[in-house]
């Protein structure tokens, strides 16, 4: 008989083990999940600013953090740890660049995002140009001519009478 009992003391030990309340699988909610970085590109014209927010999103809902992992070749960067930045290409560059920013949660791994510009020619009118130079004082500072697209917008010889002495 106290085999018996034994025995059943075993049984039922063993089986309430097997209904335990705690519940393992939460222990995969528990762990955080790193952020997602979005990469994107973006176009400007030349000497002319992009502002702007990196994008990043977070599964677990923790705040990111932003930083300037490569920073651009041919321009300037000043970026917030928000992620909002400005992008400003160097003057009369016309081509492509890029930079590089990693996102981080402070818990998971940072991940890195990529921002790819193209910087094209600034549209210019000839017009304004030729009017502008016509008036600049003899040490003014040369206008810019590269990086630029002139518009044809002067249709006639008459469009500059006025800056001429009869």
């Amino acid at each position: 008989m106290k085999r018996l009992s034994l025995l059943s003391l075993a049984v039922v030990v063993s089986l309430t083990g097997c209904f335990d309340s705690s519940d393992d699988d939460n222990t995969a909610q528990n762990t955080n999940r790193a952020p997602e970085a979005d990469s994107r590109a973006l176009t400007t014209q030349t000497e002319v600013a992009i502002t702007d927010q990196l994008n990043a999103t977070d599964a677990d809902g923790d705040s990111l953090t932003y930083a300037v992992s490569t920073g651009p070749m041919f321009g300037t960067l000043s970026l917030s740890s928000g992620g909002a930045f400005t992008y400003t290409p160097d003057s009369e560059y016309t081509g492509a660049d890029s930079f590089s920013y990693t996102v981080s949660d402070g818990t998971a791994f940072a991940v890195t995002g990529f921002i790819d510009i193209t910087i094209e020619a600034l549209e210019v009118s000839f017009n304004d140009t030729v009017r502008t130079v016509f008036t600049l004082d003899a040490n003014a500072e040369p206008v810019s001519v590269n990086g630029r697209e002139y518009i044809e917008d002067a249709n006639s010889p008459g469009n500059f009478d006025d800056l001429l002495d009869n």
